[in-house]
């Protein structure tokens, strides 16, 4: 539970890293177990293909290791640049 826990409070850093990156050689990913019920396509008045259950990628950044300041005053651009 703990990690599934971690997961989710890093899923923005692993949503943006990427986008920031261009990551195109991230490390492996990750597959939280499949929590997306089968049940919800039953009796649908349409078909409906089955949702695919996200990945992420199983590292995480500090930001202050790039520069970044947590004062809340510093302008952080070129750390989250860089």
């Amino acid at each position: 539970m703990i990690s599934f826990i971690k997961k989710i409070l890093l899923l923005p850093a692993a949503c943006v890293l990427p986008l920031l990156t261009g990551c195109n050689n991230c490390p492996s990913t990750i597959v939280v177990e499949d929590i997306i019920d089968p049940a919800i396509y039953a009796q649908l008045p349409f078909q409906m293909d089955k949702v695919e259950q996200p990945t992420f990628p199983d590292y995480s950044v500090n930001i202050i290791d790039f520069g970044a300041k947590p004062d809340g005053i510093t302008l952080n651009t070129k750390a989250i640049n860089e």
